[in-house]
């Protein structure tokens, strides 16, 4: 046997599906908390079960196109990686892209690279190292700091447009980046952005000026949608 095939008898080995559907497990109760939760104080926060019903519709619809490119990054990755350590990553933290460049930069310090015949063990060892390091240090910011940032928004949420503005700001600030960093890397990467943003403004004028409210809803997947088209296009 290849060192990569040795490394993917460990990646899909039962001992990894057992360990891996822990972590997968862990996701579907978290998830059974919070809507536990938030439906035992919806009636606080006076949110009606239409609220409720909107709002999940609204989620699920958001989801479908980041959802299809995770999928779709997720396929390849099975090949790399095994399909046990996909699901868990991907279900803890969604992100395809990083996994897989982290995945590729631990194998290339070992001197191979994902889907090499020369991937082994020890490379797949040091990818799992990695990907669930990188996890950790986006999580601990949120740890360490999550009680003082809600001091910070509850006292600008008493100012309503304290409040509004920060969250604005942030949500601005947070998208932006990741936008601009994405489109300066080519004409396509800029042809996208600037097509899903220009579409996302014209659905909600849409949406606004006819009342139609499931245009709302539907305002991220056909942005995505229009997005590729002009790639294809242009």
């Amino acid at each position: 046997m290849t060192p990569y095939q040795k490394a993917m008898e460990l990646a899909n080995s039962v001992p990894l599906w057992g360990f891996c559907s822990l972590i997968i497990g862990l996701v579907f109760i978290q998830t059974a908390v919070f809507v536990w939760i938030s439906s035992r104080y919806s009636e606080r926060a006076n949110v009606t079960g239409l609220d409720i019903r909107r709002s999940l519709r609204a989620g699920l619809i958001s989801t479908l196109g980041p959802a299809l490119s995770v999928f779709v990054v997720g396929l390849g990755l099975i090949t790399q990686i095994g399909t046990p350590l996909t699901l868990a990553r991907l279900s803890v933290i969604g992100n395809a892209t990083y996994e897989a460049s982290s995945a590729e930069m631990a194998s290339v310090a070992m001197g191979t690279s994902l889907g090499s015949e020369t991937y082994s063990m020890q490379a797949f060892a040091a990818s799992v190292w990695v990907m669930n390091l990188g996890g950790v240090c986006m999580v601990l910011p949120t740890l360490l700091f999550l009680k003082s940032l809600s001091k910070i928004t509850q006292a600008a949420d008493k100012r309503m447009a304290g409040g509004i503005i920060l969250g604005t700001s942030a949500s601005l600030a947070s998208f932006g980046y990741f936008a601009a960093d994405y489109a300066k890397r080519d004409r396509q990467n800029l042809i996208a952005v600037m097509a899903g943003f220009l579409s996302m403004i014209g659905i909600n004028y849409a949406a606004k000026r006819w009342k139609a409210a499931w245009l709302k809803e539907w305002a991220l997947a056909f942005s995505i949608l229009l997005a590729l088209a002009a790639v294809g296009l242009l």
